[in-house]
Parts: structure tokens; sequence; C-alpha cells
């Protein structure tokens, strides 16, 4: 639960995704690996209440070990089956899902995690730090 109101996301803002280390990330591309649901959808922040720092730093690890993917919330919203929702929670303003097929048991889910990485970047180690 959240003390925040789920607002709707205008097409022109981004949505700020980790992507770990281990992903052998070499330039601005997004593997489709690293696509993936956690829960109801694929967590994101919101730029309106989030920075791509804010974004590495609420990882599990240190933030050294993320780079952060940058979408375009209306290049999202183009991708077949995908909606974009804001769900905020009590310690995340911010906190955002990407909601529909990604997984290996949703049909055909590699086109979908596929589209989603085209349609973002990876930030550069040095525009995060």
């Amino acid at each position: 639960m959240s003390d925040f109101a789920s607002e709707d996301i205008p097409d022109e803002d981004y949505l700020y995704y980790r992507v770990h280390t281990s992903y052998g990330l070499k330039d601005d591309k997004i593997p489709p690996g690293a696509i993936k649901d956690a829960g109801e959808g694929m967590s994101t922040d919101w730029s309106k209440y989030s920075t791509p720092l804010e974004t590495a730093s609420r990882g599990r690890k240190p933030r050294t070990e993320y780079r952060v993917a940058e979408f375009l919330v209306q290049k999202v919203r183009q991708v077949p089956e995908q909606e974009v929702r804001h769900t905020p929670k009590f310690d995340n303003r911010a906190h955002t899902d990407i909601i529909g097929p990604k997984d290996r048991n949703s049909g055909s889910p590699t086109k979908h995690r596929v589209l989603l990485s085209r349609c973002g970047r990876l930030i550069l180690a040095d525009e995060l730090f």
C-alpha cells in the first residue's frame, strides 16, 4: 500500500530500469534477456520522481553494479500488449510497472523483450556517477 496516488504518465516522460552488469553491458544497447517482470510487471521508476542515480541506488547490490536503462514512455506504449501503470510504493513514489507478457511462460515473450529492449538505451556509467 502507498500514501501516494497513482497518476497518469505523459508520453514524453521517461522510465528508468536497473540492469545488472552481469549481462555483459558494453554499449548503450539493452540486452533482451535483461527485460523481465518482478511481480505484476517490469519494475521501473518514473522520471518525474526519480533520477537514474536514484534508480541505480535502489538495487540490492551496490549501485556501481548496475547500469540504468532509459525508456521513453511513448515508445513503450507502442509495444503490443504492454501497458505503463504508475504503481507508487510507500518508499518509492516513482515506482511504475510495465505490464504485459515478457516471461517464458507467456506465449511469445521473446518478441516483447526484443521490442522493449529496442525502445530504450542504457545510460553510460559516466552519465550516472
